[in-house]
């Protein structure tokens, strides 16, 4: 029996196990192969896939697939026996090289924004080398799932995993020319690291099914405010049915790999939160994906649900998943590390006034790349970062850029002058900002809950090598490179240094102050998603090849799509509870009282109550009606742009007072009459 240390990995085929199973020769080609290096050479390819086949089967696989992340942002797969019939119509056990470098799948069900006609079907697989084939166990078997990426016949992406891929090559093209430029020629590849902390909530999954407002939705439409607990607080100790759940969860995920490293109660009654160690991006995107669909699917097996939603119970703590971002070297260089040498100090702040600029000029894709119906209910909350992007850079960091951009007498000399920063400790966190600096590492902390880092990575990336491209091109026929770079510095500070605020991001008077520096605070998500197709993203987007101005037009119309299907689906379970569970058990409770109040004609305190439920009635019905005849009104608008703009500005209100009255009569009537679980049942069970 191994212990859980030993199960790392044993469902990921590694290239020590490759190593191991073919020749060197064929091993050095595979390397070259996936690197570029050399063409795709398809009798290397299927000695690899012969190895890789062997392995699974004798791990119990009996199907392949090929897993992909299309544009619904969930994982898709099709599951292929390993069983076929040759040409003498005998069985034969294989893996066809075929469907794996160059397979193809139907992509007709899969959104595409309006990229493809309707009776276009064809989706291209091709094999991701950047993520290692795996084994994914369940009551369904073992399938071995080969990494593919997917794409339409002319090239277009049809996936999210694409565009992640293409921006870490332009982050890594545009970031070695700035590191030769300070002298590093020993640097060969530059990669993105970021680590995951995933929040969600656990409930019973009695208490689930009897809502259909989490059925449905994932969050609760109707529910009074929690008065409170005290059987749990932030990092309390965790009781032992969650922690069997903790322990099944890390054990599955430790055997695909994923590097689950810490788990703490948070801050709301059954909320958790769990933290990956920091990895490649490349990787850590899979994984990302893996750890949602792990968490929910070893709930189910134990009586549980887990909520991934942002805001699933109103007036608490929502979810979020904070992406704490970094940028490295090969050689093992943290490049948003202050450095211990004049140089590499000098290295630190360029890349860190390139990140200044790059937040500033596309604050509004940064803002767009978390933008959901979800994440709209989560963000400014007074418990979530603020909808208005800002840095924070802390203090002593702060005072650093102003020494250097007012340094009239030229005291300090870039590459010469170490500047007095302090790897350790050198200042609060700012758990307020959006995006915060922490030493070695941006913690950007908008993401939701339900969302990958995919997409948000993407364009951190892509903003990343834009800004540093611009630094390049002013440095790369210098003559005097440290004094043109502390120039170049200076002018990007005073340029974008409006994009730091060190201060309280949930307050109203940043508020203010962010609306005096011209800095946008955009609420919704129809709004922010305009931010893919302004002429600044699309060039930008182009001119690196991440995403082709089809692309972004497409995602645009799919975001819009969700948006709008998702507050309507939202709206008419908002009906069905209030008709057909609500409204039935306040008139029954009328009733008893009417009876009560008739039967004993001096209790004056029933009457009152009586009067207030008759009111509280009469509004439940006219809301009723007021957000049916929205619903019927939107149904009359074309546009898709006005229409998700009807159902944020329209639809969402009269949603919120619903909820106002239904949460009223909850304080009303007594528990025995009230038809759903309680947040009291569900979170202080």
């Amino acid at each position: 029996m191994k212990n859980n240390f030993e199960l790392f990995s044993t469902n990921v085929f590694t290239e020590d196990y490759l190593k191991k199973h073919i020749s060197k020769k064929d091993f050095e080609q595979y390397k070259k192969m996936v690197n570029h290096e050399i063409p795709f050479d398809k009798e290397v390819a299927q000695k690899v896939v012969e190895v890789i086949k062997e392995w699974a089967i004798s791990k119990g696989a009996t199907h392949y697939s090929n897993w992909f992340q299309p544009l619904s942002g969930t994982i898709a797969e099709k599951q292929t026996s390993f069983l076929s019939i040759d040409g003498n119509n005998k069985l034969v056990v294989e893996l066809p090289i075929s469907s794996l470098v160059r397979g193809e799948t139907d992509a007709s069900s899969f959104p595409n924004g309006g990229l493809r006609s309707v009776f276009e079907a064809r989706g291209l697989t091709s094999w991701d080398y950047t993520y290692p084939p795996f084994l994914k166990e369940n009551s369904n078997g073992v399938v071995l799932c080969m990494p593919t990426i997917l794409e339409a016949p002319d090239g277009t992406s049809l996936d999210k995993r694409t565009p992640l891929l293409n921006s870490c090559k332009a982050l890594n093209k545009q970031v070695l020319r700035i590191l030769k430029l300070f002298g590093d020629n020993e640097s060969t590849e530059i990669y993105s690291t970021v680590g995951i902390e995933q929040e969600y909530f656990l409930i019973k999954k009695e208490y689930y099914k009897k809502r259909k407002d989490l059925m449905l939705t994932g969050r609760t439409l109707f529910g009074k405010n929690l008065l409170g607990s005290t059987k749990t607080h932030y990092m309390s100790s965790i009781s032992e049915k969650t922690g069997k759940f903790m322990n099944k969860v890390e054990e599955e995920l430790w055997k695909l790999g994923v590097p689950a490293q810490v788990r703490h109660n948070e801050v709301a009654p059954r909320q958790y939160e769990l933290v990956p160690h920091f990895e490649d991006l490349k990787l850590a995107a899979n994984h990302d994906f893996l750890t949602m669909e792990t968490l929910e699917r070893v709930a189910k097996k134990q009586d549980l649900v887990c909520l991934l939603n942002e805001k699933p119970f109103k007036g608490m703590n929502g979810s979020g998943k904070h992406n704490n971002w970094s940028i490295n070297t090969n050689t093992g260089r943290q490049l948003f590390s202050y450095g211990k040498t004049p140089v590499e100090n000098a290295l630190f702040i360029t890349m860190i006034v390139a990140l200044i600029a790059a937040v500033d000029k596309h604050a509004d894709v940064i803002r767009a790349t978390v933008a959901s119906s979800n994440n709209d209910n989560r963000l400014s909350g007074f418990e979530a970062p603020s909808s208005i992007v800002s840095i924070y850079l802390g203090e002593e960091l702060t005072n650093v850029f102003e020494k250097i951009v007012n340094d009239k007498e030229n005291k300090i000399k870039l590459g010469e002058t170490l500047l007095s920063l302090y790897q350790t400790n050198i200042t609060d966190r700012n758990r307020t900002s959006p995006f915060a600096f922490l030493g070695n590492r941006f913690e950007f902390r908008m993401p939701g809950s339900s969302s990958s880092v995919t997409v948000c990575t993407t364009v951190l990336n892509t903003i990343m090598a834009e800004a540093i491209s611009n630094i390049a091109n002013q440095l790369e026929n210098s003559r005097d490179f440290y004094a043109d770079l502390k120039r170049i510095i200076t002018n990007i500070y005073n340029e974008h240094s409006r994009i730091i605020y060190n201060g309280n991001s949930y307050s109203q008077e940043w508020e203010e102050e962010a609306k005096n520096r011209e800095l946008k605070n955009i609420k919704n998500a129809p709004e922010a998603f305009k931010a893919f197709l302004t002429k600044d993203s699309i060039k930008m987007f182009e001119e690196f090849n991440v995403y082709r101005k089809e692309e972004l037009l497409s995602r645009y119309n799919i975001k819009l799509d969700k948006y709008i299907k998702n507050i309507r689906i939202e709206a008419e379970v908002m009906l069905e509870m209030a008709t057909q569970d609500i409204l039935p058990q306040t008139l029954k409770y009328a009733n008893f009282l009417e009876e009560t109040v008739r039967k004993l004609e001096n209790l004056k305190y029933q009457k009152e109550i009586l009067q207030i439920l008759i009111k509280n009635i009469n509004e439940l019905y006219e809301n009723i009606n007021a957000l049916e005849k929205e619903l019927q009104l939107s149904k009359k608008i074309d546009t898709i742009e006005e229409k998700a703009k009807y159902f944020s500005n329209n639809v969402k209100g009269k949603m919120e007072i619903l909820r106002q009255v239904v949460d009223r009569l909850e304080e009303i009537l007594p528990r025995e009459y009230w038809p759903i679980p309680t947040y009291s049942d569900m979170l202080n069970s």
